[in-house]
This record gives structure tokens, C-alpha cells and sequence, in this order.
């Protein structure tokens, strides 16, 4: 993180923001969230694609297990535009779309999916 202010560029920032961001979540520690987020504003900035499709997953999983449904499935949102962007992965971008309604019917949101959506 250090390394990333000192140099002051979005790329090294969103990614030192990713890194931490996973690491804590994976280590359930608080601050992954925020992290997390900031990785996707920086990325998005960047346009760094497979770091920002890391940081929109982590962090609508992490939004899904803390129980903040609908702001998962925003992040499966985001996920979703980026796959469909992209045209890559397609098997990850069907994980997005089963995550969306996972989200929705777990939080019973209705609709948990946008009626007649692919993904």
C-alpha cells in the first residue's frame, strides 16, 4: 500500500487496494469491504479489467455473507456489465448471474432477477 501512495498511480492503488481487500476477507477481517471498494473505483478508473472483475466478485461475496443483499447484487450487477463487455469467461459470467439471484432470493427481493435476463 505504501509502495502504491508513494508512486501515486491508480493502477498500483487499485491493485494494492484488491490485494488487501482479499486478504481480508479471507482472513475475515474487518476493512475488506472498504478495500474492496475502493479496488473497484480505482480499477474502473484504470479500465484494468481482470483486477476489477476480482474486486466486483470479492466484494459482492463479501456484501452476500454479511447479509447486505441488495448491495450484492449491485456488485453482481457490475460484474455482469464487465463479462458482457468483455465477451470472456462466460462460465464465470453465468457464476455472476446464478450469485444475482442467489442474492435476491436469499434476501427475498423481488424481483431477484430481471424477468427474461440472460447471463
Amino acid at each position: 500500500m505504501q509502495l502504491a501512495f508513494q508512486a501515486d498511480d491508480l493502477y498500483l492503488k487499485g491493485g494494492a487496494y484488491n490485494a488487501c481487500g482479499v486478504a481480508f476477507f479471507r482472513k475475515a477481517y474487518s476493512g475488506g469491504g472498504r478495500n474492496l471498494k475502493l479496488a473497484v473505483e480505482m480499477t474502473q478508473k484504470t479500465d484494468f479489467v481482470g483486477m476489477l472483475l476480482q474486486s466486483f466478485c470479492f466484494l459482492g461475496v463479501l456484501r452476500h455473507e454479511m447479509g447486505r443483499y441488495r448491495e450484492a447484487q449491485e456488485c453482481f450487477d457490475g460484474l455482469l456489465a464487465v463479462y458482457e463487455r468483455v465477451r470472456m469467461c462466460p462460465s464465470m459470467a453465468r457464476f455472476a448471474g446464478i450469485a444475482k439471484v442467489a442474492a435476491g432470493v436469499r434476501g427475498r427481493l423481488n424481483p431477484p432477477l430481471d424477468a427474461g435476463a440472460e447471463f
